[in-house]
């Protein structure tokens, strides 16, 4: 067995491994000796004394396989570039998941086919080894799917897990990423696959620095990442692993074993790469454990008892540089930050209520089990209670019952805000169309009257807060209350022009009032305006009507308005700059009612010839705005009478479209 190099240590290292791995040879049984005829064992009592006992540390192993390619070029310390793996649809939590898990949005449902579990099971099982019960494979047609064979690095830590526990350690777990402690890991949020993935691309940066030391920086990133994964687990000692061909002229029978040991409490690591023989892979894989096996026995009995770390201070400048990750923009990496700090000190509540804020954006679920577990700790803190109903109530499946009950809590807390009221009524709201499918209008009813309740002290609270409004608004028209929703978004909506939410309420409150046609479709093209729609299919022909006579009230008084203001300037009663500014406005107002009257479809009980001539009386009125415009800039008089005689033809054209039926 060669050894290529060892770092951090220099020659002095390279001769404390020499020894530790020829004391190793007698521990070990070695495959060598196997296939040495001269060499006998001896029948009398062992050779060297028993080992004293291990230390109690726990040792994670976490075979990585697949890596990215070894020539990646480290960047400027001391960050690491994420590592670029394909989306996964966002899968559920896994079933052993505890209750109260936060459920992540793209976390793996456990051992999947040909994974280390299944296909270490399926090839050579070990009795030390604790395996996932095999699946029945599904078939394709008549024949079973075979497994896929696991990589390298997993089979090398399974004869590294026994040789660990030959030197007296007894609590080693080896994992892989798609392995069921990982997944639930990251279905409770206490580990991310931006973690896994970065320590993955640290580790084969790690191996393609063989021919020179690796950089105090990329150790310090490495020692970060694989502390995470240990802080996540609860288990101190991590060694991180990664077997690859060592040169391609070697053949198969030499690797390159790349390790990482890393104590997650102090946060420290120490990278370990060298070379292994054998006749065969099983022999290879061997001759490679009983040299990493001496290795780390030997580091990790150097180490210096748990409970010399001052935890709190480490969680607090993990939640310092979450906090600044956030604010940069680096979310994956903040989110990372702050499960260490919790990993640290998880009696902190202020670390689960900075992660449930970092996820209440993407996943709303999983931030109000973030803030449950804040008001765990402090359950009269007002504010988290009220964050946990507005998550309640915005996630992809709205909790009704919950967002209520935390929102109470709230109010009993002495916390009231604007968004919390609004919450509250989003869930009655919610509860008040359940009842009315079922038929339970009565209950409905009372519903709503709450919900409209904690509207109206919303609006107390936050007057402009344009999603009180918009929520109220909502609500005013799902329960039929129209001229009550007309009259408040007459003073509101102008407020919003360009809320989609808003004005689509608005247009469909005015459109159900008698006497408000005009601005019916005034609303109307406002919003298929900003919506960028182009057909708006009516259901009844009664429903086309009232549009339609808004759009000739409105083409007509629009007309008037331009007769009267150059009326004004040809007595001089308005300055012509003035004039031009109002009439610019009138412009502005038929280009929309043009776009309207195209945008609206007539059902099939309306004339053709209608819409038709509508469309034609809208060209003709904005080309008598034209000529009215041409007025005020020239002073031609012959402008103004061409202006007169289109807006005649205009209201003509209006009036014969109303005959039309």
């Amino acid at each position: 067995m060669k050894i290529s190099r060892i770092f951090h240590g220099g020659e002095t290292m390279l001769r404390h491994l020499t020894i530790s791995l020829l004391c190793g040879a007698l521990l070990v049984s070695s495959p060598c000796d196997a296939q040495n005829p001269d060499r006998v064992a001896a029948p009398s009592a062992p050779a060297v004394a028993p080992l004293p006992a291990a230390p109690d540390i726990g040792i994670l192993l976490l075979a990585f396989d697949e890596l990215p390619a070894p020539s990646a070029v480290l960047p400027a310390a001391p960050a690491i570039p994420e590592a670029q793996a394909p989306p996964e649809a966002p899968p559920e939590a896994p079933p052993e998941a505890p209750p109260g898990a936060i459920t992540p949005a793209n976390a793996s449902l456990g051992a999947k086919n040909g994974s280390f579990w299944v296909a270490q099971a399926q090839i050579a099982p070990d009795p030390l080894l604790p395996v996932a019960p095999v699946p029945p494979l599904p078939p394709v047609g008549d024949v079973f799917t075979p497994l896929a064979p696991p990589g390298r690095a997993q089979l090398a830590a399974v004869p590294l897990r026994r040789a660990l526990s030959s030197l007296g350690w007894r609590d080693v777990l080896p994992v892989a990423p798609d392995s069921p402690t990982i997944t639930r890991a990251l279905s409770e949020r206490a580990l991310t696959r931006h973690a896994l993935d970065s320590l993955q691309l640290a580790l084969s940066q790690l191996a393609a620095s063989r021919n020179s030391p690796p950089s105090p920086e990329l150790t310090a990133r490495a020692a970060l990442l694989a502390s995470r994964v240990g802080q996540a687990l609860g288990y101190r000692a991590v060694v991180a692993l990664y077997v690859a061909p060592a040169m391609e002229a070697d053949g198969s029978q030499n690797a390159a074993f790349s390790l990482l040991l890393a104590d997650s409490e102090r946060e420290t690591a120490q990278p370990l790469l060298f070379n292994a023989r054998g006749n065969d892979d099983t022999v290879l894989r061997e001759n490679g454990a009983q040299t990493a096996a001496t290795f780390l026995d030997t580091s990790l009995r150097a180490w210096s008892s748990s409970g010399g770390v001052d935890r709190a201070a480490l969680a607090t400048r993990h939640l310092e540089a979450a906090r600044a990750a956030r604010a940069a923009g680096n979310v994956p990496e903040a989110q990372d930050e702050i499960n260490q700090a919790i990993a640290l000190d998880p009696l902190r509540g202020e670390s689960y209520i900075l992660l449930g804020d970092m996820l209440s954006a993407s996943d709303a679920a999983g931030a109000a089990l973030a803030y449950r577990r804040a008001v765990e700790l402090n359950a009269r803190d007002g504010e988290t209670w009220a964050k946990i109903a507005i998550a309640a109530t915005t996630g992809a499946v709205p909790d009704w019952p919950r967002a209520l009950d935390a929102g109470r809590k709230a109010i009993a807390a002495s916390y009231d805000s604007a968004p919390l009221r609004v919450a509250l009524a989003t869930a009655q709201f919610g509860r008040a169309e359940l009842f009315r499918k079922a038929n339970r209008v009565d209950t409905a009813e009372d519903v709503e009257l709450d919900a409209r309740k904690h509207l109206e002290r919303a609006l107390e609270l936050a007057p402009d807060d344009p999603a009180v409004v918009r929520l109220l608004a909502r609500g005013l028209v799902t329960s039929r209350r129209f001229y009550e929703a007309a009259q408040t978004l007459d003073r509101i909506a102008p407020r919003y022009p360009n809320d989609l939410e808003i004005q689509k309420q608005y247009a469909t409150a005015l459109t159900a009032l008698t006497g408000r046609e005009e601005d019916a479709f005034a609303a109307y093209a406002r919003y298929w305006k900003l919506s960028g729609q182009k057909t708006f299919e009516v259901s009844t022909g009664l429903a086309y009507r009232t549009l339609a006579q808004g759009f000739d009230a409105r083409v007509d008084n629009l007309g008037k308005l331009a007769r009267q203001i150059t009326s004004a300037v040809a007595t001089g009663a308005l300055p012509r700059e003035d004039a031009l500014l109002q009439l610019a406005k009138l412009k502005e107002e038929m280009s929309l009612a043009q776009n309207g009257i195209a945008v609206l479809l007539a059902p099939n009980t309306i004339a053709p010839e209608s819409a038709a001539a509508r469309v034609f009386a809208a060209d003709l009125m904005d080309q008598a705005l034209e000529q009215q415009q041409i007025y005020l800039e020239t002073g031609q008089e012959i402008a103004r009478t061409r202006a007169s005689e289109l807006n005649r033809q205009a209201v003509l054209r209006l009036n014969a479209a109303r005959t039309i039926r």
